[in-house]
């Protein structure tokens, strides 16, 4: 019983250092854009998302926050470029996205990769779950991000393998769509 009391308090210790750690991150990387992010924002919605998001090497940061004063789906996404000097820019911005909190889907994160970011949300349901991801592409011609792909999977605690519920349309489905004028 001891060990298994000592196994516990360790894995509590190692979740609350990694959640401390996480905080003070967010907190010190939110320093550095907090004059991009409005006044009314809800402050245990912000979230920071760190990458190259145009493919030149230097960290960019795209910035993920709710508004006070707005509906607890509408959600704010803006892409901070990094600079050469450290400081950021502001590359683009969404305010138009509205998928956070619509028939039990909540955000779960962003993910930057070479030039790509997806937004990524779960759904749960009784018997259901869901999984949506939203990858836009970055174009070096138009220095812009366009919308690449929306996928999406629903999966039944009663389905077989086969009856999988898989949904993903392409730039050849939906044309071409800017970052900043895309709504969900």
């Amino acid at each position: 019983m001891s060990k298994l009391k000592n196994s516990s308090l360790l894995v509590i210790v190692i979740l609350l250092f990694c959640c401390i750690t996480y905080c003070k991150g967010q907190d010190s990387i939110l320093e550095e854009v907090k004059h991009f992010i409005p006044k009314s924002a809800i402050q245990n919605e912000i979230r920071v998302f760190k990458g190259d998001l145009n493919r030149d090497d230097l960290e960019d940061i795209i910035l993920r926050f709710k508004l006070t004063n707005e509906p607890e789906y509408q959600e704010h996404v803006y892409l901070l470029i990094g600079q050469k000097n450290g400081k950021y820019e502001l590359g683009a911005k969404n305010d138009s996205l509205e998928f956070d909190n619509v028939d039990g889907t909540v955000f779960d994160k962003i993910v930057i990769k070479n030039g790509y970011f997806s937004l990524e949300y779960i759904g749960y349901g009784n018997t259901s779950g869901s999984y949506e991801i939203i990858t836009f592409k970055y174009s070096d011609i138009d220095k812009s991000w366009y919308l690449h792909r929306k996928g999406s999977k629903l999966i039944h605690r009663y389905f077989t393998e086969g009856d999988l519920k898989e949904n993903i349309s392409t730039q050849k489905d939906f044309g071409k769509i800017l970052f900043q004028d895309y709504s969900y």
